[in-house]
């Protein structure tokens, strides 16, 4: 399987994590995780440092000797002799004195390649372990109806990335839903507090139309008794015009009276 990662990588960057580009680390992650199929050791400020956040449940860890050979696939480390931050790669073959390995980042900037080393520097290796699983009956029958087989690895690659790749299709499809379903959520609750807001407004405005009603009624009924006391008030008038003209007619009747009186007692005296 590492054959089919070089292959696969050679003359190519590898970023990992996202973050300061192409680094020797990326590499190492990218080949636990695409040909060990292991978990990620944790986060680590240099490369050198993976030799302390190692996993030892899934790699062994061996220290450098004179006369240490690693195998094909273990994960050489170096310390700060090339570098601040040290080095790793994947060990290819070689011997005691010097080595072939998959590198990135060494030298400086470079892509993924095969790197000659001599062992100066080297802090020493992670050899996985291998785990002995049986397969599952139902995967062992997969694998027959398919044709494959886990001695045709290009093969069963080829199968194992299209159901990963479905696999995260489906993933990626239920989030979606997931989405779609939260904003849809969302919106309803949204409907509700407009539905309910605009419940309260038709209700204010009947209780406006219910006040505007009574005041028109109050109004009219003003007027009407407006209109009433009009009437009664010019019939009054009227009264008081006609009583005015009654008195003035009996001043005129009390004064020719007196006038009368007056006259007669008149003659009266002048006999």
């Amino acid at each position: 399987m590492l054959d089919d990662f070089i292959k696969k990588w050679d003359g190519k960057g590898i970023d990992f994590d996202g973050a300061f580009s192409t680094q020797c680390v990326d590499l190492y992650r990218q080949y636990v995780k695409e040909v060990l199929g292991y978990p990620q050791s944790p986060p680590v400020a240099g490369a050198k440092d993976i030799w302390d956040a190692y996993l030892p449940e899934y790699f062994k860890r061996i220290e450098n000797t004179p006369n240490g050979v690693p195998d094909k696939g273990d994960i050489v480390i170096f310390g700060t002799t090339l570098g601040k931050f040290g080095h790793v790669s994947i060990f290819v073959e070689g011997n005691a004195t010097k080595f072939i390995s998959f590198d990135q980042n060494y030298p400086s900037g470079s892509l993924c390649h095969l790197q000659g080393h001599t062992y100066s520097g080297v802090i020493g290796w992670l050899k996985p372990i291998q785990k002995n699983l049986e397969l599952p009956t139902w995967f062992a029958t997969l694998l027959q109806e398919k044709g494959l087989s886990l001695d045709r690895e290009g093969e069963f690659r080829a199968f194992w990335e299209k159901a990963v790749k479905y696999d995260d299709e489906v993933r990626e499809l239920k989030q979606q839903v997931i989405s779609a379903n939260e904003a849809l959520a969302d919106r309803a609750r949204e409907v509700s507090m407009l539905t309910e807001n605009n419940q309260k407004l038709s209700d204010k405005a009947t209780e406006m139309e219910e006040l505007y009603n009574t005041t028109r009624s109050d109004r009219d009924t003003a007027t009407w008794e407006k209109e009433k006391l009009e009437i009664k008030v010019k019939s009054l008038e009227e009264e008081v015009g006609a009583l005015q003209k009654k008195n003035q007619e009996l001043e005129i009747n009390k004064k020719y009276r007196i006038i009368l009186k007056f006259k007669k007692y008149s003659l009266i005296v002048e006999r």
